[in-house]
């Protein structure tokens, strides 16, 4: 198929009706075996949203694609280094009242814990972290202190090198119930897989009807959303303008990477079914750098075909509408779906946090919480 968008619709047009046969097999169980609850509508209700984040059917496949990845990265030069020697490149700014943010104060009311000798970086921060939970942030200017030696880091290397810093200290923390957490925005919590599935069906509906225009926004949309549902496999922090910013290069047949010897996409067969080892994979960024990541191959065929778009300026991304039509969509969508109004905001960066499975709700902060 020559016509990118002829492809997509192709795709996702077999993709439901593979879903609709399992559905009239499912329901033949049903009615044989009234009693099994591996059968009932719930269930099929949890396969489905499953089926639809990671574009598979196989259940073999689907486990795979669902595993939460968490390597510990390589540590970096920077967090090899001497903790003494940092803390006194720190401390030496400090005295000669060189401010960090909102952090003006005579830099000898600034302390953090000593070093050992030899210490490196890494142990050194390890060291703080086990100790602030054990002990409480101190006074105020102990954990302005620490705040300040922390964002001196960060502005002193690459985000690279002291990526590791967010694993220990996220940039946005508080201590709760002796741990140190991260903070984020309530757009951030994940929502339930069926909802994000729902999100999914209503955007593929739209790539198949409207006008042109509209359906190739919704196409964007769509191969967003998967992405950043993709991510949210991986522990290592990530941006939603990193995903949005995924090259086209990043998509790779199993052959391509070396975990197959056919490619998984491409010819008159534009997607063929998981073999046993042979996934397609997305190199995922994040603070640590490029991740590879399985994914299945007919989002890898939906995301090859995405980057064959054309689009009005030269573009080496996947995505090519403005970021202002990729939120007027999905903001669309969700008039559509309607999910639970108890669930708060909901966006792009709500699918970046991976779809929960614990039922139809959403944590939301007390204050934030509606009656509705």
């Amino acid at each position: 198929m020559n016509d990118p968008l002829i492809e997509i619709q192709h795709l996702l047009d077999n993709f439901e009706d593979e879903l609709s046969t399992i559905r009239s097999i499912w329901k033949q169980l049903e009615i044989d075996n009234p009693s099994f609850d591996q059968v009932s509508e719930g269930n099929w209700q949890e396969k489905q949203a499953r089926m639809w984040l990671h574009g598979a059917t196989d259940a073999w496949e689907c486990n795979e694609l669902e595993r939460w990845l968490y390597d510990s990265p390589l540590l970096t030069e920077a967090a090899t280094l001497s903790a003494s020697n940092v803390k006194r490149s720190w401390r030496n700014k400090l005295k000669r009242k060189e401010p960090f943010g909102a952090y003006y104060i005579d830099f000898n009311e600034f302390q953090i814990p000593r070093c050992k000798k030899n210490e490196q970086l890494i142990h050194f921060l390890l060291r703080l972290a086990k100790s602030t939970e054990n002990d409480g942030k101190g006074h105020r200017l102990e954990w302005r202190a620490l705040k300040s030696f922390l964002d001196f880091l960060r502005k002193k290397y690459s985000t690279k090198q002291v990526a590791f810093i967010e694993h220990i200290f996220p940039k946005k923390m508080d201590l709760h119930f002796g741990q140190i957490i991260r903070l984020i925005s309530p757009e951030a919590y994940p929502i339930p897989e069926k909802t994000a599935a729902e999100i999914l069906m209503e955007l593929a509906r739209r790539c198949r009807s409207g006008r042109p225009d509209a359906q190739y926004t919704a196409i964007d949309s769509l191969a967003l959303c998967l992405l950043c549902i993709a991510a949210s496999r991986i522990r290592f922090p990530k941006t939603l303008e990193m995903i949005r910013g995924i090259k086209s290069t990043a998509v790779l047949s199993g052959a391509e990477f070396s975990i197959s010897t056919m490619p998984t996409f491409g010819g008159d067969k534009f997607w063929r079914p998981l073999v046993d080892g042979d996934f397609s994979v997305l190199l995922v960024p994040t603070l640590f750098g490029e991740q590879p990541l399985k994914i299945s191959n007919r989002w890898c065929a939906f995301l090859k075909a995405v980057t064959r778009i054309k689009s009005q300026q030269p573009r080496e991304t996947i995505l090519h509408k403005p970021k202002r039509s990729l939120t007027r969509m999905f903001d669309e969508v969700l008039k559509s779906v309607k999910p639970n109004p108890k669930y708060g905001n909901i966006t792009y960066l709500s699918l970046l946090n991976q779809p929960h499975i614990f039922g139809d709700h959403r944590y939301q902060p007390k204050h934030l919480k509606t009656n509705a």
